[in-house]
């Protein structure tokens, strides 16, 4: 059934030890066990639960669940020019191709927005560019660099108040 979408995505601003918990196991599923990043690169200074409770936060952290099961997770950095950093996009495997990723960004997005964002950017691993693409990002340089080993390019996009 791959390209079914899930009718009952949603996606929240982790706020709660609990949610922060399921959040980075499906990055760590992801990135660390999955594609073998290693972790202290998965892992940075916008992460933990200091974090979560700075005022302002240094990041938005973004859960996914499915049926209330953790699906995917995402995080965005709000830079001070009006820039939303969006980065750590995870969907665990189960639920790829279901729309978790789209309702995850879009929820970025929608946040982004209300913080005074005007654009959003962003590092696509190479097999992840058509669908941020479909999303309305472009690819600001086409210049390839590696991040944690994966080859990954830089985009945009406009964001819609």
């Amino acid at each position: 059934m791959a390209g079914d979408t899930w009718q009952s995505v949603a996606v929240e601003r982790v706020a709660s030890p609990t949610a922060w918990q399921q959040h980075m196991r499906v990055r760590c599923a992801v990135f660390i066990d999955e594609q073998r990043v290693p972790p202290h690169e998965e892992v940075d200074h916008h992460d933990g639960l200091g974090a979560l409770h700075a005022v302002p936060p240094s990041a938005l952290h973004f859960l996914a669940t499915v049926d209330r099961q953790p699906a995917g997770a995402g995080r965005c950095v709000i830079k001070s020019e009006g820039t939303a950093k969006v980065g750590r996009i995870a969907t665990l495997p189960q639920f790829r191709r279901k729309g978790v990723g789209r309702a995850i960004m879009h929820c970025i997005h929608e946040h982004a927005a209300r913080h005074g964002c005007v654009k959003s950017t962003l590092g696509a691993q190479l097999e992840a560019v058509p669908f941020y693409e479909r999303l309305g990002y472009t690819v600001t340089s086409g210049v390839v660099f590696l991040d944690a080993g994966i080859e990954h390019v830089d985009m945009h996009c406009e964001l819609t108040p």
